[in-house]
């Protein structure tokens, strides 16, 4: 019974954090669209991280993206975390 009872409870945990993960997601790519700038870059590179697990080719997309657009704004600490990621 507590076997169960654990693996109930890290299945949930684990649902609870995949559900998270897309809100967040979602409301990334919702604002995306609107943005421009260093806020873009950022955002982006967010995109990248949290995409990381679930869909890698999504993932190096948006860190492409950020990594070209943080060389065009002449930024080296973001250029940094777009390779980083």
């Amino acid at each position: 019974m507590m076997k169960k009872i654990v693996c109930f409870l890290i299945g949930f945990a684990l649902f609870q954090t995949s559900w998270a993960q897309k809100n967040n997601i979602d409301s990334l790519e919702t604002v995306l669209p609107a943005t421009t700038g260093t806020d873009r870059i950022k955002i982006l590179l967010e995109l990248s991280w949290e995409h990381r697990f679930t869909n890698a080719v999504t993932a190096r997309e948006y860190g492409m993206t950020a990594l070209g657009l943080a060389q065009e704004a002449e930024n080296e600490n973001l250029e940094v975390e777009a390779l980083s990621n």
